[in-house]
């Protein structure tokens, strides 16, 4: 009966180390697969928006092109320097405010890998015993 207790306290540590060391190599594969999952995720949106940004920018240098030489046109007789300023103005007006637009944007954009950061962080509050950041 004796030999019973010691052997099944150390058959029974062997077991356990394994078991907690494989649910700690699942948790973090889970995680890296979390990370990968939107690293693909923020490379399509990038990717998605620098193409309609290129083909926005494209298209709107043609229309600006166009609408420079019809305005251009229709006063080159009379006020020809006015209207010259006044296209200066107005394109410039709205880069600022494009270049403004696009600033905020960045500035307003989540954080990269948030969610794999907020799991990563409320692994390290179970494991060290404290509370863990409030579900969103």
């Amino acid at each position: 009966m004796d030999d019973a207790g010691p052997r099944a306290a150390v058959g029974g540590l062997g077991p356990a180390v394994t078991r907690l060391a494989a649910g700690a190599l699942a948790l973090v594969r889970t995680r890296l697969e979390l990370a990968g999952v939107e690293l693909a995720q923020e490379r399509e949106r990038v990717k998605s928006l620098l193409v309609l940004a290129v083909a926005g920018a494209v298209f709107a240098t043609l229309a600006i092109a166009a609408l420079s030489i019809g305005v251009l046109a229709v006063f080159w007789e009379t006020h020809r320097y006015a209207a010259i300023a006044a296209l200066v103005l107005i394109y410039g007006g709205c880069a600022a405010f494009a270049f403004a637009r696009a600033g905020a944007i960045v500035r307003e954009a989540p954080t990269p890998f948030s969610a794999t950061i907020a799991e990563f962080e409320k692994d390290r509050a179970m494991l060290s015993g404290e509370p863990g950041p409030p579900a969103p």
